[in-house]
C-alpha cells in the first residue's frame, strides 16, 4: 500500500515545506471557517495517497479525541468530524480559531512591541511556520502529534509584551524539574498568557488550560498536573484564580484601577449633563447653585481623588520597578545555587591532596594550587554576593562543613523503581541529626569525598524510562573503587516492584498522576486484583518491556521488561556497592537496617530514642494477587528458567 511507510507529518503533506509560502489571504472580517479553508489548502493539504492513514488514527481515536480537546463553559464548537480531521491536521480546528482570536487580541495591547500585520495572513504563516520552522518543527515529528496551544505561544513569543515573556521565563526558571514533569509548568503558563489575550468565549479553567495543551492523538488531557502546577504557581504569587479563570500575575489590574480614577476624579462635584429644554436647563440651573454651595463639602474629595489616583500610579511604577529588579535577583540567585557546591570541591580536593601527597609531592602541588585558585573564585563570588544583596538560598550547600562530617564518603542512596528508595530517604532526612542537611534528590559527582547523600533511580546494562542511564551508574561505581564514595542499595521482591510499578505507570499515563504506593490507588486487595485481571493483556505488555504501552505518554524509551528489572537488581547485588538492603526488613525491624546505614555513614546516633515507623507496604504482597488472579500465577509459572534463577539468587522465592 502506498502509505506502509507513513511515519512522520512529512509523509502526509502535498505542499513544498522548503521555502516560505506567499501569504495572500483575501478574508475579511477574520471569518474563522475561511481561515481554516485556505490553511487547509494552502499549508496542510494532504497527499491523496496518504488521506486513509489519517482516517484510519480518527476511526480509531477521533471520538476520544473529541473529548480529550473540548472545552467546558465554552459557546466555541469543539467537535469536528472525520474530513474536518482530515483536511487541518495536526491543527484540532477550533485551535486555529483560537489563534486568530490571541493574534487579535496582541495587536490591540498597546504594551505588545508592533511586529503583527494582518491577523488572517499572520495565522496562515503561523500554520507554515508551526510545520517547519526550527522552534518547532512538527514535519519530523510521529503521525499523531498535534499543535498544542503552548507551542503556539514559541511562534508568537516576540509578539508578546515584555512582561508577560519575562513572567513565562520566571516560571520557566523556577519551577523546570516539577515532581517529574520537566517544562511543564512552563507550558502551563503558556497557555493561559496566550488564553488571556482571547477576550471572549474561552474561560481559562484549569480543564481548559490541560484541553489545550493536549499534544498526541491518543493522549488525555493532564488535568491532574495543570491543577498540582497551578496550586505551586498560585502559591508562588505567580498566577491568580480571578472570575474569568487563570491569569498570570502583573500589574495589569493596577494599571486598570489607576486608569479608571484618574477618569472619574474629575467628576466629583459636578452636574450631571440633562437633554436640551427649558425645565431640564431651570434643573440644571438650581443643581449648579448647590454644587457652588457645596463646594466646601466637596473639595476634599476632589484632593483624595487627586491623591488616590498620584498614589496608585507610584504604587504602579514602583512595583514595576521592584518586579524587574526581584526577577533579576532571582536568576543571579539561581546562578549562585549553580555554584553552591564548589565548597564541597574544595573539601574534596584536600582529601584527595592529603591521601596523594606522600607518594606524590608535585601532584600535591598541583592540587594545592587548584584549591586556593577555587578559594579564590569563592571568595570573589562571596564579594559579588554581597555587594547584590542576595542571600544564599536555603536549599544551597553550607559552605563551612563540621569537623565530624568533613571526612566522610559521599553517600548514593540507590535503587529501581519501585523498590522502597523513598521510604528509605524519608528516614534518612527526618533520622540522621547533621548529615541530613546535606541530603539531595538527584545525582551528582565530586572529586573526592563529601558530606552530601544523593539519591536516584539508575540502571547498569539497559537504558529505561526515568532512570538514570548505565553511563550514570558505572560512574558511581568509578566512585566506589576509587574509595571516596558509598553506595547503598535497596530492593525488593521482584513481583511486588513490577505491580507497584505496572499500577504507578498506567496511572501516569491514563492521566499524568503517579498513583506511587498500590495502596494509594486501590482500597484493597480484591479491587487490583479485578483491575489486572480485567487488563490482562495491558500488563502482560508492561511486563515485555513493549514500547506500545507507552505509545500514549511522552516520547522516550519503555520501561524494563520484566526480565530486565530481574537482571539489574541482581547486577547491582553483584557490584561493589557498600551496603544492599532489602524492603521486607525494614518491615520487620526498621531500627535494625536504619542501625546498618548510619553506620555506613559514620554517624553516632541514640538508635534506641528512635521510634522509626516500618513501610506502609505489605511485604509480599504478590502472593494474595497470585492466588485470586489465575493469569498472574500462569505468568509467574512460566517465566523463563534464567529469570527463576535469578530471583532465587537474589534470595527470594516463588
Amino acid at each position: 500500500m502506498a502509505n506502509k511507510g507513513v511515519t512522520k507529518i512529512a509523509d502526509l503533506l502535498e505542499n513544498d515545506l522548503s521555502r516560505p509560502i506567499e501569504v495572500v489571504v483575501n478574508v475579511t472580517n477574520n471569518d474563522p471557517a475561511g481561515i481554516r479553508e485556505i490553511v487547509g489548502l494552502r499549508v496542510l493539504r494532504k497527499k491523496e495517497s496518504q488521506q486513509d492513514v489519517l482516517r484510519k488514527l480518527f476511526r480509531e481515536h477521533g471520538e476520544s479525541l473529541n473529548q480529550n480537546v473540548k472545552l467546558e463553559q465554552c459557546p466555541r464548537c469543539t467537535e469536528f468530524n472525520e474530513d474536518e480531521f482530515v483536511r487541518l491536521y495536526p491543527y484540532v480546528p477550533h485551535l486555529i480559531d483560537i489563534s486568530l482570536d490571541i493574534v487579535a487580541g496582541i495587536r490591540l495591547d498597546p504594551s505588545a512591541p508592533r511586529q503583527l500585520t494582518d491577523g488572517n495572513g499572520v495565522i496562515v504563516k503561523q500554520s507554515f511556520e508551526m510545520i517547519a520552522s526550527a522552534r518547532t518543527r512538527l514535519v519530523d515529528q510521529p503521525v499523531g502529534v498535534l499543535v498544542s496551544i503552548d507551542k503556539i505561544y514559541d511562534l508568537l513569543e516576540e509578539s508578546l509584551p515584555p512582561e508577560k515573556r519575562e513572567s513565562i521565563s520566571l516560571i520557566r526558571e523556577r519551577f523546570e524539574q516539577y515532581l517529574g514533569y520537566p517544562g511543564t509548568p512552563a507550558r502551563v503558563a503558556k497557555a493561559i498568557c496566550l488564553m488571556e489575550f482571547v477576550k471572549t468565549g474561552l474561560p481559562r479553567t484549569t480543564k481548559n488550560v490541560a484541553a489545550l495543551l493536549v499534544q498526541r492523538v491518543t493522549e488525555t488531557p493532564p488535568v491532574g498536573v495543570v491543577a498540582g502546577i497551578l496550586h505551586q504557581l498560585k502559591e508562588a504569587h505567580l498566577v491568580v484564580e480571578t472570575e474569568n479563570g487563570w491569569k498570570l500575575r502583573d500589574l495589569d489590574e493596577l494599571r486598570r484601577a489607576t486608569a479608571a480614577l484618574e477618569q472619574i476624579k474629575d467628576a466629583v462635584g459636578t452636574v450631571n449633563p440633562r437633554l436640551p429644554g427649558w425645565h431640564n436647563d431651570l434643573i440644571q440651573l438650581g443643581k449648579k447653585s448647590l454644587a457652588r454651595a457645596l463646594n466646601w463639602y466637596t473639595r476634599p474629595m476632589r484632593e483624595f481623588s487627586a491623591s488616590a489616583s498620584r498614589a496608585l500610579k507610584e504604587i504602579a511604577w514602583v512595583l514595576e520597578r521592584l518586579t524587574t529588579e526581584m526577577n533579576s535577583l532571582e536568576r543571579r540567585s539561581r546562578k549562585w545555587d549553580a555554584l553552591e557546591n564548589i565548597p564541597m570541591d574544595v573539601v574534596a580536593l584536600e582529601m584527595r591532596m592529603a591521601c596523594s601527597e606522600k607518594t606524590n609531592a608535585a601532584l600535591a602541588r598541583s592540587m594545592q594550587e587548584q584549591i586556593q585558585l577555587l578559594r579564590e573564585q569563592v571568595t570573589l563570588l562571596l564579594s559579588l554576593q554581597n555587594a547584590a544583596h542576595l542571600e544564599v538560598p536555603s536549599a544551597s550547600v553550607p559552605a563551612s562543613v563540621p569537623d565530624g562530617l568533613a571526612s566522610r564518603k559521599t553517600a548514593y542512596v540507590m535503587g529501581l523503581c519501585g523498590t522502597g528508595r523513598t521510604y528509605v530517604c524519608e528516614l534518612i532526612q527526618q533520622n540522621m541529626g547533621e548529615r541530613a542537611k546535606y541530603f539531595r534528590d538527584g545525582i551528582r559527582f565530586h572529586t573526592g569525598p563529601t558530606p552530601m547523600i544523593y539519591s536516584g533511580h539508575s540502571t547498569m546494562k539497559y537504558v529505561s524510562r526515568y532512570q538514570h542511564a548505565p553511563e550514570v551508574t558505572n560512574r558511581l561505581m568509578e566512585a566506589v573503587r576509587s574509595g571516596f564514595a558509598d553506595v547503598i542499595f535497596i530492593y525488593r521482591h521482584p513481583f511486588d516492584s513490577l505491580l507497584t510499578n505496572w499500577v504507578y505507570w498506567r496511572t501516569y499515563i491514563r492521566d499524568y498522576t503517579g498513583g506511587g504506593a498500590v495502596s494509594l490507588v486501590y482500597p484493597n486487595v480484591d479491587d487490583l486484583c479485578a483491575d489486572l485481571e480485567r487488563n490482562f493483556l495491558e500488563f502482560k505488555t508492561f511486563t515485555e518491556g513493549d514500547p506500545a504501552f507507552f505509545a500514549a505518554a511522552e516520547p522516550g524509551p519503555p520501561f524494563l521488561s520484566f526480565a530486565e528489572f530481574v537482571e539489574e537488581t541482581e547486577l547491582y547485588l553483584q557490584s561493589p556497592v557498600r551496603l544492599t538492603l532489602r524492603l521486607e526488613d525494614f518491615k520487620t525491624n526498621p531500627l535494625r537496617e536504619f542501625s546498618k546505614i548510619a553506620e555506613v555513614m559514620s554517624i553516632e546516633l541514640d538508635l534506641h530514642a528512635l521510634r522509626l515507623a516500618p513501610p506502609q507496604t505489605a511485604s509480599y504482597g504478590y502472593r494474595a494477587v497470585k492466588d485470586k488472579v489465575p493469569q498472574f500465577r500462569d505468568f509467574i509459572e512460566g517465566l523463563n528458567a534464567e529469570t527463576k534463577r535469578r530471583i532465587e539468587r537474589i534470595g527470594y522465592e516463588f
